[in-house]
């Protein structure tokens, strides 16, 4: 019979995250997708200890649950040798770079040589505690590169502290002052111009001759 918070024998589906732990903001989020009812039920039970977890019975459940939100890891078991659980894996984390994935599978002829290195795998039979050890690791990889990407992202951004130049107010008072257009001088065209008044005039040539 299954406990409280764990996903039943026979449920079918994606169903909400449920945790055997005392709650905690900082507990990591895990997707298991199995199409074995009863062994998604025991890893989702393993997991749940630590983590908050949330199960899909198939590949299109899990993508659409993907699309909507991230998590810190992806636990994948379909199909006896793995392949469509390493295709899952691969089109999930195309979803969230950066996110972990880990296959489980019974296969004894998995090669960590071929495509599927880029991802974790364990085999079957496993231990519930290598498991969960195994999950937490992956979980806390994904936050840390999550945090260095967010740091990454701070420092590449523009700086919005930085000064402003200066207005084109500030460069037309430093900038000598020109006479104004409209204050124009007065004197009728082929007038002499004025002199200053305490300058006397030159002799005319009349009072030269004298």
């Amino acid at each position: 019979m299954a406990g409280p918070g764990s996903t039943p024998r026979g449920a079918q589906g994606a169903h909400p995250e449920h945790s055997n732990g005392p709650p905690s903001s900082r507990r990591f989020r895990v997707v298991v997708v199995d199409d074995d009812i009863d062994a998604l039920h025991d890893i989702s039970t393993i997991l749940a200890t630590d983590m908050d977890v949330v199960t899909c019975t198939t590949a299109e459940q899990a993508l659409k649950l993907l699309s909507a939100s991230r998590f810190h890891l992806i636990c994948v078991s379909l199909g006896g040798s793995g392949t469509g659980g390493v295709e899952l894996l691969d089109r999930a984390t195309q979803l969230h770079q950066g996110t972990s994935g880990l296959l489980i599978t019974a296969s004894e002829g998995y090669s960590r040589g071929q495509k599927q290195s880029r991802h974790h795998v364990l085999l079957r039979p496993f231990d519930a505690a290598r498991l969960r050890s195994l999950a937490l690791r992956l979980a806390q990889l994904t936050e840390m590169k999550r945090s260095v990407q967010s740091l990454t992202d701070s420092v590449m951004a523009p700086d919005s502290s930085r000064a402003a130049p200066p207005s084109s107010r500030r460069l037309s008072e430093a900038s000598p002052q020109s006479e104004p257009t409209g204050q124009r001088s007065s004197r009728p065209p082929g007038d002499p111009p004025e002199r200053p008044h305490d300058v006397p005039p030159p002799p005319s040539s009349r009072d030269v001759r004298r």
